[in-house]
């Protein structure tokens, strides 16, 4: 049998709190509504992001690098479409 060693830095792990992420999701609600759904896209990449730089996977953060100008266009297409 190998000895395992408990190794800190290969943990993945979640730091942002549950009332944090309840509050985003009601806000991006509010945002949606009240914008008629053009500002979805926005709210999505922020709570995207601020969900990465609380995420971390074998000790390294993730990180999330997308605009909400190119999500905001494909939802536009999107929405199209669905149309």
């Amino acid at each position: 049998m190998q000895n395992t060693i408990y190794d800190p830095s290969t943990e993945s792990r979640f730091t942002g709190g549950a009332l944090a992420n309840w509050f985003i999701g009601v806000l991006i609600a509010i945002v949606g509504v009240c914008t008629l759904g053009f500002g979805v896209p926005t709210m999505l990449c922020w709570k995207w992001r601020w969900e990465m730089q609380h995420a971390y996977i074998h000790g390294r953060q993730l990180v999330f690098d997308g605009k909400w100008e190119d999500l905001f266009v494909k939802f536009m297409v999107w929405v199209l479409l669905s149309i």
